[in-house]
């Protein structure tokens, strides 16, 4: 158990398959992103596998936070969508 990172390419032909291209046992490019709205995963699986404390529920997630993700991360807090 833990982070895994897949990526998916859907490939629009008569059959619409689905295809991966890539299966790692990694944080994604996409970590920062939940790392900012509140998801500390390195903290829970040093919590969980190393120190063996039982990982409570979350729902702490910060609302109305605009993410975009490029070759930089872009936050926007108290993003309201008009």
């Amino acid at each position: 158990r833990g982070c895994i990172n897949i990526q998916f390419f859907i490939k629009k032909d008569s059959e619409n398959r689905i295809l991966a291209s890539e299966i790692n046992p990694r944080f994604g490019g996409g970590f920062p992103l939940s790392y900012y709205a509140g998801g500390n995963y390195p903290k829970w699986i040093i919590s969980e596998y190393l120190i063996d404390k039982e990982i409570e529920y979350f729902d702490c997630w910060k609302s109305n936070l605009l993410m975009l993700r490029y070759d930089e991360a872009v936050f926007v807090n108290d993003f309201k969508n008009k």
